[in-house]
């Protein structure tokens, strides 16, 4: 048993738009203690950066443990974003700046962004060579990067999150079969 940070951010979610519909002090203490977990649990990257690093290996991608998520990135700040709003907490707001941060870096550089061979920028789920461009984690990681914009207008945000438009735009089609869409574009 280990704790699974994609796990707890979602939970934490849940509870926080549980929390919005009923006022419960129940779903308010669990999205709050979420919300710490995930506060208590960065781990600095570069640069003053902070990530949240899986425990465990990833062996569909082939990803030893300690590999880094942008969609854990972008669900984290999403979290951190309402907490901070709810409690106006400042160390919410510091560590939105510092994960929005981890963003600059490349797979080759650790991180988990991708720009591929049109420019587009990829916010990889997980990043590996070669890239997967895993769609829903990219869609979570672009939500993050939106919340941080609107909590923050931040203009470096702003340009990432239509990087990323520009990428689903242009890329959409290619996630198409028929009824149905593909995971990622690995084994297309």
């Amino acid at each position: 048993a280990y704790y699974n940070v994609i796990y707890i951010i979602q939970y934490g979610l849940i509870h926080f738009d549980l929390f919005l519909k009923t006022s419960s002090s129940t779903d308010e203490k669990i999205f709050l203690k979420c919300a710490d977990w995930i506060f208590n649990n960065a781990k600095t990257f570069k640069n003053d950066s902070v990530c949240w690093p899986s425990i465990k290996p990833n062996l569909k991608y082939n990803l030893p443990a300690g590999w880094v998520s942008a969609m854990y990135q972008g669900q984290a700040i999403s979290l951190l974003l309402r907490v901070a709003q709810h409690t106006n907490f400042q160390k919410y707001f510091d560590l939105c700046d510092k994960a929005f941060l981890f963003f600059n870096y490349t797979i080759e550089e650790g991180g988990a962004k991708y720009i591929d061979a049109d420019n587009n920028i990829w916010l990889e789920e997980y990043p590996s060579l070669p890239p997967t461009m895993v769609m829903n984690g990219f869609v979570y990681a672009t939500f993050g990067v939106l919340d941080y914009y609107r909590a923050t207008e931040n203009h470096n945000a702003k340009a990432l999150y239509e990087l990323c438009i520009k990428t689903l735009k242009q890329n959409m089609h290619c996630y198409h079969r028929w009824y149905w869409s593909v995971y990622d574009k690995m084994k297309q």
